[in-house]
């Protein structure tokens, strides 16, 4: 009978591409290149005024009047994959600031209902982006950073980070948002590290292998050392009873 017991696989291994599966090579599960930070089609202009004094607004308990006024847009004229990301997480954040934001009555109670102005297109752009039509991380995290000096040593260090937008205009609430975005980054380099011990361990590489799982553990431990700095700019008393 013969020895199998040495054989070898005789398909062929195709290496993972990071960038196959969405997922960029030096930002992990951010986008390469900066979100944007206003739709480029003055078409959404109806959206994009809100956003422009969104804390404000909703400071002054006019978000669900101003909502209520804006037409309902279609999601036609939204050219990339950027522009549907600004699009989601802009729509997420006046519909959750509509159920929320009172209309200036105290008593008044969360929404149980979106306008179509807010509903129709926010559930096209999460149905092209394969998402449900909620808030989640990626809208306030993966696609609401900015670089504030592009020329710095490390563009995606934490401290060289800023939100886009919150609802609260608050720094806790930003903070919270940029750890996760900064983790995000920094675990690219563990992300690429799989994939290099995925191939190694194909190829018998030991080597490879062993290199990769310290880039591995590196990078976790770079994750874990912006998570706590959770607490250096946001309050647990803030985050919990003000946010």
């Amino acid at each position: 009978m013969p020895d199998y017991s040495q054989a070898k696989p005789t398909m062929a291994y195709a290496p993972l591409r990071l960038e196959d599966y969405d997922i960029s090579p030096t930002h992990g599960f951010l986008p390469s290149e900066p979100p944007l930070r206003r739709l480029p089609d003055p078409y959404y202009a109806p959206w994009e005024d809100v956003m422009d004094r969104f804390n404000q607004y909703l400071l002054a308990h006019h978000i669900r009047r101003l909502v209520r006024k804006m037409p309902v847009l279609g999601t036609d004229k939204l050219a990339t994959q950027a522009e549907y990301r600004r699009a989601f997480s802009i729509l997420s954040f006046m519909a959750h600031a509509f159920v929320w934001g009172r209309n200036g009555a105290i008593s008044e109670p969360a929404a149980e209902f979106l306008p179509a102005s807010i509903s129709v297109p926010w559930v096209a752009v999460a149905e092209f982006l394969q998402l449900n039509p909620v808030i989640c991380c990626a809208a306030v995290c993966h696609w609401n950073w900015q670089v504030l000096d592009e020329e710095a040593a490390d563009p995606m260090d934490i401290d060289n980070l800023g939100t886009i937008h919150t609802f609260s205009g608050s720094l806790d609430e930003s903070w919270f948002y940029l750890v996760t975005t900064a983790i995000e980054a920094k675990c690219a380099r563990g992300l690429n590290a799989i994939l290099a011990a995925t191939v190694g361990a194909e190829q018998d590489d030991i080597q490879q292998v062993t290199l990769a799982l310290h880039q591995i553990a590196y990078s976790l431990g770079e994750a874990n050392e912006i998570l706590e700095r959770m607490y250096e700019r946001c309050d647990p008393y803030v985050f919990y009873w003000k946010i």
